[in-house]
């Protein structure tokens, strides 16, 4: 299989994935059930990395919201070619 990295900004998220311990708040559950999907999917990883490192997926987040039908496949949208 093909290894897959998740790479998130949410330190507290990626703490309770790796150490199965899912808080009792109202995001808990949903990670707890994303770490459910993990137990069964040995090839994918996540990991934290800070905010500057995730400048990417925030952009990509921000385009999306402004451009919600858009897709690419074999173009970089230019609004986070700068970051790649």
């Amino acid at each position: 299989d093909m290894v897959i990295v998740v790479e998130m900004d949410a330190k507290m998220v990626v703490d309770a994935l790796k150490t199965k311990t899912y808080p009792r708040v109202y995001w808990g559950k949903i990670v707890q059930k994303g770490g459910e999907l993990l137990s069964i999917r040995p090839n994918v990883t996540v990991t934290w990395v800070g905010r500057v490192g995730n400048r990417v997926a925030h952009n990509l987040a921000k385009w999306a919201l402004v451009e919600p039908n858009m897709e690419w496949l074999s173009v970089v949208p230019p609004q986070i070619a700068l970051f790649i």
